[in-house]
Order: C-alpha cells, then sequence, then structure tokens
C-alpha cells in the first residue's frame, strides 16, 4: 500500500514539475519578432502630481511557428530610481504619482518596462519631478558645462586623477581645478587654458597630450568664458544653456555632442578605457543593443556606472538619450 501511495505522490510530483517548467520556459520567442515602446518615455512633472504611461508591445510570427499568437502580452513595471508609486504593475497602463516631499529641488525618478514574456526588451521612463517649475539658465554652470568636459579628458587614468596626479594637477573636482592653473577672470593668462589651447604637438605642450585628441572648440570655448566670468561654482538647473530639446533628437546633433562632452575622452579610438570605444555609431549602437549603454548611463544595479568620478549625465542628456534608445537608436 505505501508503495503505491509513493508511486502515485512521484508522478503527481513530476506531472507539477512539468507544468510549471513549461510556464517558465515560455514559447520560443525567436518565432516572433517583438516591437516594444513605452510613452511617453521622458517627462517633467512636479512633486506630487500623476502621469499616465502606457506600453506598447507589438509581435510579428515568423515562419515555423504555425501562425499561434504571442501566449502571454502582459507587461511588468517597476521603479528602479526616484520613489513614488505606480497604481498596478501587470497591465499595459499605469499611473505612476510621484512624491509629495521631495529631498531636493528635483529628483529623477526611473520606470522600467519589460513584457513578462521577453525579458529582454527593457524599455526605461525617465521622470523628473520639480519641487517648483524649473527655470532656464543662461549663464555658464561649472557642475553642468565645465566639469564633464575636465573627468572625460583630463582626470583620467594615468593624467590628472587623484592616483598619478600628473605635474601636481588633480583635475577631479571644483575645488583642484581651481587650486592650480586657473586665474579667474584672466583667461589668457591661466595656464589650464593656455594647455588647452596649445598647437604645438609636443606631449609636455599640449593637453590631452597626443595621441589623444584635442578638446572641441565648443569646449574650449566654454572653459574661456567659465574663466572670464570669474570661474565660480554657483548654483544653476541642469537644463543646459537655450533649453532642453527633446523634441528633434537625432544621433548626429544630439547624441554625439553629449557623448563627445563626456564620454569620449576615455572611451575614443585612442587607448580607450575598459576597451569600451564609444566612438562612431556601430559602437555605441552595439552597446545600446545588448542594454550595457543605458544600464551604464542610468547607473543601474549590475552596470559599472558612466561616467566615472561619481559623476551622473545631467537629466535632460538621459532624457534625450532615452528617445534617441527607445525610437530605435538611429543613425540620423
Amino acid at each position: 500500500m505505501i508503495k503505491y501511495i509513493a508511486l502515485l505522490l512521484s508522478i503527481i510530483a513530476a506531472f507539477i514539475l512539468y507544468s510549471c517548467s513549461e510556464d517558465i520556459q515560455g514559447p520560443n520567442t525567436d518565432s516572433y519578432k517583438i516591437v516594444f515602446k513605452v510613452s511617453p518615455d521622458t517627462i517633467d512633472i512636479l512633486a506630487g502630481e500623476s502621469v499616465s504611461l502606457k506600453a506598447i508591445l507589438k509581435d510579428t510570427i515568423l515562419s515555423g511557428n504555425d501562425n499561434k499568437p504571442l501566449p502571454d502580452k502582459s507587461i511588468i513595471w517597476q521603479i528602479i530610481m526616484g520613489g513614488g508609486k505606480l497604481s498596478a504593475t501587470n497591465g499595459d497602463s499605469v499611473i505612476y504619482q510621484s512624491m509629495d516631499n521631495l529631498p531636493q529641488q528635483q529628483i529623477t525618478a526611473v520606470i522600467k518596462a519589460f513584457p513578462h514574456i521577453d525579458v529582454r526588451h527593457q524599455r526605461y521612463v525617465i521622470v523628473k519631478v520639480h519641487k517648483e517649475t524649473p527655470a532656464i539658465d543662461t549663464g555658464i554652470c561649472f557642475k553642468r558645462d565645465i566639469l564633464p568636459i575636465f573627468n572625460s579628458n583630463c582626470a583620467v587614468s594615468g593624467c590628472h586623477n587623484k592616483t598619478k596626479a600628473e605635474e601636481g594637477y588633480i583635475l577631479d573636482s571644483y575645488q583642484n581645478i581651481v587650486r592650480k592653473g586657473i586665474r579667474p577672470g584672466n583667461t589668457r593668462n591661466s595656464k589650464i587654458y593656455k594647455a588647452i589651447t596649445e598647437q604645438s604637438d609636443e606631449e609636455d605642450d599640449r593637453m590631452p597630450p597626443p595621441p589623444r585628441k584635442r578638446l572641441t572648440s565648443q569646449q574650449i570655448s566654454l572653459i574661456a568664458r567659465w574663466i572670464a566670468e570669474g570661474a565660480v561654482d554657483k548654483e544653476c538647473s541642469d537644463i543646459p544653456i537655450g533649453g532642453c530639446d527633446t523634441t528633434t533628437v537625432t544621433y548626429n546633433k544630439t547624441i554625439i555632442p553629449v557623448l563627445e562632452l563626456n564620454c569620449i575622452g576615455c572611451h575614443g579610438t585612442v587607448q580607450p578605457q575598459g576597451n569600451i570605444n564609444l566612438e562612431g555609431y556601430q559602437n555605441v549602437k552595439k552597446l545600446v543593443d545588448n542594454g550595457k549603454f543605458m544600464g551604464a548611463i542610468l547607473h543601474l544595479k549590475g552596470y559599472i556606472p558612466m561616467p566615472d568620478n561619481n559623476m551622473k549625465l545631467s537629466d535632460c542628456n538621459l532624457r534625450q538619450l532615452q528617445i534617441w534608445v527607445s525610437n530605435g537608436a538611429p543613425n540620423n
């Protein structure tokens, strides 16, 4: 009798395991072409306000799938940064409500969405939450406009970071940058300005030294203007001069300038750190497709946060990059 009961239990257990394994594995999604988007993917709201978010999942049946529709079209929503709450987490539409009391003037909330059937198709919604309506800044902002240039081109491994401190220069913070080589209000006599505008290709004269690329004319102009205006570190908005354009986001006019300001100095063609090259569309697209690009710049768990030196891209730049990625990261 006991033997029969044991045999029956083993059959039941095997059936349960089989059923569960079918549920866990799901269908072979390689038989489908999945297009997954979220809308809106970037938005500005005030503290305590709510916004409706919608996911769009389309599937095309490929050959050899017996014309069977995608069996599971449920969407998973998760808040991964910035607090707040979601009214639902498993439908194609949710309501996100931001926190009432912000710990600072503004925070960035990030909501992740992905189809339950295939977690590879992850999309992010970036919500900029303000205590009050943000104003457009018309002046040079050290943290937004100047520090990224130094971090990406100067305070890199083997040059002017805290470890190497080449020629006594550490160029990774406001205090270190103005301590040596900057004469507020006197651009021409500031040693750092002289070094970045040096026409000679001698390694001891030009900065960044060859074979690294020179700073762009726009970067040099920003540093010159910052010094001329007194080289101050004032409180300012992270919205760039002239506002944040999220309506016409293109690779050539929007994404490349962001990469040049924040990334190319370390991750260019010449001696790319971590063997990661972000110079050239194909190199960037490869990192977008495998998820490492957005994971790094959003500082998500499991990815090496970029830019380095505990910096993070401005919310405007994050929104622009997210829009570009959500549109399929076109070479436009």
